[in-house]
């Protein structure tokens, strides 16, 4: 049984209120919110379900690591070299991505530290391993790895980059290989998702549409144009549901096989301007 069958399902939202909150995915109810940690607008948030930590970043050039197990506190601040303007988290290999200025870092989780049962702010829980660079000529702006390892990545460059990775061996750490698919959509991309059910990447961009692709990048369905500028998108398993934001003051929620939006069903709470959605479990 997958993790998707195994727990409840929940999505995240980060923005301008430099704070991160979780909705559960079915009824859209508001679980918790992460609050003083970053200084800046928090523009990625993603859940490790299996070591039950999100890791967060934002445009203070900080990466965040939250202990999700009883107070959501922080106990990990990096430092980057730029601002952050995605993360995402790599469970098949236990690395997190950060999308930031034509470049991927990638930091390694110390498992030894993660699996601790008294966590501790002097035990930190992530190491800067690489950066993969020249990815896009521009932000890059979202990363999606899917459960099997494959991973993908979007910028405001207008492109899609398809990415092979040779696992670390040994003393040996992963190798990164990619190319890149230019022209994806009209205007810069500034989100992007990935359909676990139907083995598909979306893609939402300042074009004010979303764009459904197979792995190999070949285009197969387009939603829009939306009332503004897509902000943030994550396809929800548990209920088949497109979650998105258009500079909204909630989620946009939309049945994507029939194209209906749904929102109205669901009745998120109205909060600040949104500008990043992730899926989590908890």
């Amino acid at each position: 049984m997958g993790i998707r069958d195994s727990v409840r399902a929940g999505l995240a939202r980060a923005g301008r209120a430099r704070a991160a909150q979780t909705w559960e995915g079915d009824t859209g109810k508001h679980l918790r919110t992460l609050v003083d940690g970053h200084l800046g607008w928090v523009t990625g948030l993603v859940y490790a379900g299996a070591l039950r930590m999100c890791f967060s970043t934002s445009i203070d050039s900080h990466l965040i690591v939250w202990d999700t197990r009883a107070k959501c506190e922080w106990f990990q601040k990096l430092k980057m070299e730029a601002q952050g303007h995605c993360v995402e988290y790599d469970e098949r290999r236990a690395l997190v991505y950060v999308g930031s200025h034509t470049v991927v870092r990638v930091y390694a989780v110390q498992r030894e530290h993660a699996d601790e049962p008294s966590r501790r702010r002097d035990r930190p829980i992530l190491k800067w391993a690489q950066t993969i660079k020249g990815v896009h000529d521009d932000y890059v702006r979202a990363i999606v790895c899917t459960e099997s390892g494959r991973l993908f990545s979007a910028g405001y460059d207008a492109s899609l980059c398809f990415y092979d990775v040779a696992d670390s061996t040994g003393a040996r750490p992963a190798q990164f290989s990619f190319k890149t698919q230019r022209n994806c959509h009209a205007g810069a991309i500034s989100s992007a998702a990935f359909d676990w059910e139907n083995n598909l990447v979306i893609t939402g961009s300042f074009d004010r549409s979303v764009k459904v692709w197979s792995p190999e990048g070949k285009l197969l369905q387009t939603f829009g144009p939306f009332a503004d500028t897509l902000t943030g998108l994550c396809y929800a398993p548990a209920s088949c549901e497109l979650w998105m934001s258009a500079n909204s003051a909630a989620p946009i929620i939309y049945d994507p096989r029939t194209g209906t939006n749904v929102t109205a069903f669901k009745q998120p709470p109205s909060v600040r301007t949104v500008v990043h959605l992730s899926l989590i479990h908890i």
